[in-house]
């Protein structure tokens, strides 16, 4: 069996920079006798990069991280599935924490729209948005002066 990598084949995550350019050669190439060899041919290679200067401190620094996912055969579609789920996920959660200001937000307007309507003063609605939804004075009298007719 034959173990080929390019390094530069590597998510973005793992290095800081375009390898391409630096090491255009920067191929590892292993040949083993089976899968159980594959971990201490790859070490082998790290090791080699190290000692030849290529990615040296970044190889010193995040060895069992590169070797990791050498060793984990990269899969583009389960890398694209998890973006999407992770973006899926931001999304729901930013889509809740609007829904629930904007949930505040129309309870504030019918608050004082209801209070108006009841003959409520300016002052006594003002105190119960301070009350009711935890609201600053300045950010009570704005609210106030936003829905009140």
């Amino acid at each position: 069996m034959t173990i080929s990598y390019f390094i530069s084949e590597l998510p973005a995550t793992v290095y800081p920079c375009e390898l391409e350019d630096i090491y255009p050669a920067s191929r590892i190439n292993v040949k083993t006798t089976g899968v159980n060899h594959a971990e201490t041919a790859l070490s082998d290679a790290v090791d080699y990069c190290i000692e030849n200067g290529i990615l040296a401190e970044f190889l010193k620094k995040n060895r069992a991280e590169v070797l990791g996912m050498l060793l984990e055969e990269f899969d583009a579609e389960k890398y694209e599935r998890t973006l999407r789920s992770e973006g899926k996920e931001e999304g729901r959660k930013e889509g809740k924490e609007e829904g629930i200001e904007e949930e505040r937000e129309d309870g504030i307007r019918y608050m004082i729209e209801v209070l108006q309507e009841l003959g409520q003063s300016v002052d006594c609605v003002k105190e119960k948005l301070k009350e009711k939804y935890s609201l600053s004075e300045k950010e009570a009298q704005g609210k106030q002066q936003l829905y009140w007719k």
